[in-house]
């Protein structure tokens, strides 16, 4: 239900830096349970779904995502996004996102 390039559900008081993805993401998750973001299916090019704490937010930082035709990110349904589907107490800074 959650599918990210590097990580599928990064949870807590996490940090994720210096990473690359080039290659496809793709989620043929059905879940229609729901129009509840907490509920549906989360697809991101880094992480499927982030969610820190709200004393302590996870960071994503330095990170670079590349897609193409041939390498898409690609979600069935729910929530998608170039970092990630779904972000709760999350930082993101200093990421590269390239789709052509």
């Amino acid at each position: 239900m959650n599918v990210g390039g590097i990580i599928g559900y990064l949870l807590g008081s996490s940090t994720l830096t210096n990473c690359q993805m080039t290659g496809r993401v793709y989620s043929d998750d059905w879940n229609n349970e729901s129009s509840d973001v907490s509920k549906g299916a989360s697809t991101g090019g880094l992480v499927g779904r982030t969610l820190g704490l709200e004393t302590s937010w996870i960071l994503i930082k330095d990170c670079t995502v590349n897609m193409s035709a041939s390498n898409p990110l690609k979600a069935r349904r729910g929530w998608i996004g170039g970092a990630t589907g779904y972000a709760k107490w999350a930082h993101i800074e200093n990421c590269d996102f390239a789709f052509d």
